[in-house]
């Protein structure tokens, strides 16, 4: 006889098989042990930082999000938070995310959220619930922002 023990987990199934029910419960006892292991690893894998090419030299992937590594007089404000909507991704961002984005990048602004307004009536930004990313306009001009930039 066959014993057989599924376990359905976030990422797929772990299946235990054995002819002996003594080697089912061996293998369980060991189960934690490497359960933490493949879910660290996961996780690892989740939160590793994906850097898009365009941005290298200019913004650092990292665990706690996006961060600008150019000098501070090479940006605007309204600059600087472009980029960092950019990096995000298409989703967008909270206002607070932004605050904490430009302080994790060791900009200090006070007025962020006047600008991120300024930036909307001007076509740059689109809102949509709490939400701010960039219109296919403010894309373009984070491009052209890339490219001077890269000189």
């Amino acid at each position: 006889m066959k014993y057989r023990i599924v376990i359905e987990r976030p990422f797929g199934r772990i299946e235990l098989e054995a002819e002996r029910l003594e080697e089912i419960l061996n293998e369980l006892r060991s189960f934690p042990e490497w359960m933490s292991v493949i879910d660290q690893s996961i996780l690892e894998r989740a939160l590793a930082p994906e850097q898009r090419e365009e941005l290298m030299g200019i913004v650092e992937s990292t665990v706690d999000g996006p961060a600008i590594i150019v000098p501070p007089e090479k940006l605007t404000s309204k600059e600087s938070i472009s980029l960092l909507l950019y990096a995000s991704g298409p989703d967008g961002l909270e206002p607070k995310e932004v605050s904490r984005l430009l302080s994790l990048s060791g900009l200090s602004m006070a007025g962020y959220a006047a600008r991120m307004s300024e930036m909307r009536r001007e076509g740059l930004l689109l809102k949509e619930a709490d939400m701010y990313r960039l219109s296919v306009r403010g894309r373009s001009w984070v491009e052209e922002i890339i490219s001077r930039l890269r000189g």
